[in-house]
């Protein structure tokens, strides 16, 4: 069972509330959930398009042996509001540096899925300073970067969602979702390099969203990039095989290094 850390923060920007277990914090327009596990130094640990953080226990776990591992539901996902503006990378990310000051983390160590890997970019980018280093698994840095099939399949939800969002908030929170996934985003190439820290890049194999060489495109545009490509990897690898996970992630954090793009 993981522990759950605690901490009595004071911010002049927000305040917070405990439901037992069950923390928030008011960021920019929403009740933002959150929790934090272990001791050490801060790992923000983020999940993809659709999820919760409980998606990633297993590596939430291992973490918390060794860090202190922050982990949101992010905006439109979990326990935490949809707010009333249109969802973009950009919003979600300053949701995400919000947190951080709230909870007085300076810098900190970042591990991003799918869509949680686009917002430790887009963090990087606006904030290069803070982060350590980091890893993204299955994310891409622009919409073109996204398979067609796929992105064809997001699209029809995406517009299935939005005649149906008038009926139910249920439709509501899934069109904006499927927003992100359908049309977005838009991170320029030139951009990645603003990015100071190290940043490993993790793809699986037969990954059916994004591929193994736009994923090298996106490596190469990073300052400090590393990529590794998982042997028989799709694109759910924290669910599909977290064990290798984390031990790439891990030895990449203690710079210990990994085999740069091997198959």
């Amino acid at each position: 069972m993981m522990r759950l850390i605690q901490h009595d923060l004071k911010s002049n920007m927000t305040v917070r509330k405990k439901v037992g277990f069950i923390m928030y914090a008011k960021i920019n327009d929403i009740q933002l959930y959150y929790q934090i596990y272990g001791q050490g130094e801060p790992l923000l640990m983020m999940h993809g398009n659709g999820q919760d953080h409980q998606d990633l226990e297993r590596m939430i776990s291992y973490f918390a042996k060794s860090y202190q591992v922050i982990v949101p539901d992010t905006r439109a996902h979990g326990r935490s509001e949809v707010g009333n503006v249109p969802l973009d990378y950009e919003l979600l990310a300053d949701d995400m540096l919000a947190l951080l000051d709230f909870l007085a983390i300076s810098s900190y160590h970042v591990v991003g899925y799918s869509d949680g890997g686009i917002i430790a970019l887009i963090m990087g980018i606006k904030q290069p300073d803070r982060q350590l280093n980091g890893a993204v698994i299955g994310a891409n840095y622009n919409i073109e970067q996204i398979r067609s099939f796929s992105n064809l399949i997001c699209q029809m939800g995406y517009y299935l969602c939005r005649v149906l969002a008038g009926v139910s908030s249920f439709f509501k929170k899934y069109r904006e979702r499927l927003r992100l996934m359908a049309f977005y985003p838009r991170i320029k190439r030139l951009d990645l390099a603003k990015i100071k820290a190290p940043f490993l890049t993790i793809i699986g194999e037969r990954d059916l969203f994004i591929s193994i060489e736009e994923t090298r495109k996106m490596t190469t545009a990073l300052t400090k990039g590393t990529m590794k490509v998982v042997k028989g990897g799709t694109h759910f690898l924290p669910m599909q095989n977290p064990q290798i996970l984390n031990r790439l992630i891990d030895q990449f954090l203690n710079r210990k290094g990994v085999q740069a793009c091997s198959r």
